[in-house]
């Protein structure tokens, strides 16, 4: 063996025979933590933001037309095709709201999930550092008080965005209903229960 193939080798083993660092390992798994929370909020943003901008404007745009052509009572709502191609427009948009709000419910519980782990850790220095009273003077969130957070707490970021996600599909609920010429007050009564009902599920959910 030349000392060249040595060296690396010797250098090896020294490495080797040095302890495990416990602090390296939970500094890096509060960072891992700590990023996956700031990826989640950050997706709930882009999903908003996407939704609005390549959802609900094109769908407003198609509500103002259809609102246009109802009241000049055009032929052209009473041409088969053309209504079923509207109704399979808004079903669509109305699928894809129901899509966009089981995803931020997702994103919710991974934000959840990623603020477990690092107050577990904080707790777990906390345990170890008594002295400090680090979970009395220095933490506002601790284990126990995400314990104690409600999924579906009306004045969060969360929730808004939820509850616009909500407006816009029951609004698209409502104009697939009129389009299948279903009786305008029936069909307003129904996208309110489908609006009500999508609230309480996202208020149900836990984590």
């Amino acid at each position: 063996m030349t000392q060249e193939n040595a060296k690396p080798l010797a250098e090896q083993s020294e490495q080797a025979a040095k302890p495990l660092d416990p602090n390296a390992i939970l500094i890096a798994e509060f960072e891992y933590a700590r990023e996956t929370a700031a990826q989640a909020m950050e997706d709930r943003h882009k999903m908003v933001q996407f939704y609005v901008i390549s959802i609900f404007i094109p769908y407003l745009t198609a509500m103002v037309g259809l609102m246009a052509l109802g009241a000049k009572k055009s032929e052209l709502l009473q041409f088969s095709l053309f209504r079923h191609v509207v109704l399979a427009a808004f079903v669509i948009l109305f699928l894809m709201g129901v899509l966009f709000l089981l995803t931020l419910i997702r994103l919710r519980v991974a934000w959840f999930e990623s603020a477990m782990s690092m107050n577990k850790i904080k707790s777990f220095y906390s345990s170890h550092m008594k002295n400090y009273k680090l979970d009395r003077e220095a933490y506002n969130w601790t284990i126990d008080s995400l314990k104690h957070l409600k999924f579906g707490k009306t004045n969060s970021i969360f929730f808004y965005s939820a509850l616009l996600v909500i407006l816009i599909d029951s609004c698209a609920f409502f104009a697939a209903l009129v389009c299948s010429k279903l009786d305008s007050m029936i069909a307003l009564a129904g996208a309110l229960l489908f609006f009500i009902l999508q609230i309480i599920f996202y208020k149900a959910q836990k984590f």
